[in-house]
């Protein structure tokens, strides 16, 4: 008898943590006039030869491997012809890397706050003006992205520099 219970018991808890079966229609019809995702189709996209050298700062390259800078690219999954948003991009040294990937078909908000400015110095203008012409700058907090369009990004990253990554052996 107790073996049942048990099994009863062990049951209900499979069954509660199953995952829901999501019904878009559903969920579709609860947000009513919402507009759609943009539509870029996933694409095969050899992101290591973003890591060529070029005419990017030299301190990139020696940060692409503690930032584990061609996975992160991977993981977010950004490709050609995209909108990202950059949010606290820094430096932007990823900003930069968005740009390279998405071309010319797309584009990228970097964006910073204007305490970064302290900090930052003329860096984003000496990345960014004359190089990346596909990279929109926003001077703004990171929950007032009111400069990008509603609907227009398929990506928005928050990344951590340097001082903010872990580095586990």
């Amino acid at each position: 008898m107790k073996y049942v219970f048990a099994a009863i018991i062990a049951s209900g808890l499979a069954a509660g943590c199953a995952a829901p079966s999501l019904d878009v229609a559903a969920a579709e019809a609860l947000m009513p006039g919402a507009a759609a995702p943009s539509a870029v189709a996933p694409v095969a996209f050899d992101y290591a030869r973003m890591f060529g050298q070029d005419d990017r700062p030299a301190t990139d390259y020696e940060q692409y491997e503690v930032r584990k800078s061609p996975q992160v690219l991977a993981f977010a999954g950004v490709a050609p012809g995209m909108t990202v948003v950059d949010l606290e991009a820094g430096g932007g040294v990823y900003t930069e890397l968005f740009s390279r990937v998405v071309g010319d078909a797309g584009k990228v908000y970097m964006q910073n706050p204007a305490a970064f400015d302290a900090f930052l110095g003329d860096a984003v203008s000496t990345r960014v003006d004359g190089r990346l012409s596909n990279v929109v700058k926003l001077k703004s907090n990171f929950d007032d992205l009111s400069a990008v369009p509603d609907g227009t990004a398929d990506r928005v990253t928050w990344l951590p520099g340097p001082a903010r990554t872990l580095v586990h052996t």
